[in-house]
């Protein structure tokens, strides 16, 4: 099990996975949970997978969908 992306920005470790699918699922969020889980209070809270969908979707376990167009937006957003 592996996370595509880890970003490290407010003093978190943020776990990011790059799908295809337009349609999300728990399935594709093992990965992140199983960091958040691993790292601990050293992740951030919410886990984010960059993918198809049309508009940023809330997943569960406090994961996010992002479209991939707007992963850059996203970015900003945390970084600031």
């Amino acid at each position: 099990m592996e996370v595509d992306l880890i970003l490290q920005a407010q003093g978190k470790f943020w776990p990011v996975e790059i799908k295809l699918t337009a349609t999300p699922s728990s399935g594709h969020l093992a990965a992140l949970n199983r960091f958040k889980e691993i790292a601990g209070k050293e992740a951030a809270e919410q886990g984010v997978i960059v993918c198809r969908v049309n508009t940023p979707r809330v997943l569960p376990d406090n994961n996010l969908a992002i479209p991939w167009h707007k992963f850059s937006e996203w970015l900003e957003q945390v970084i600031a």
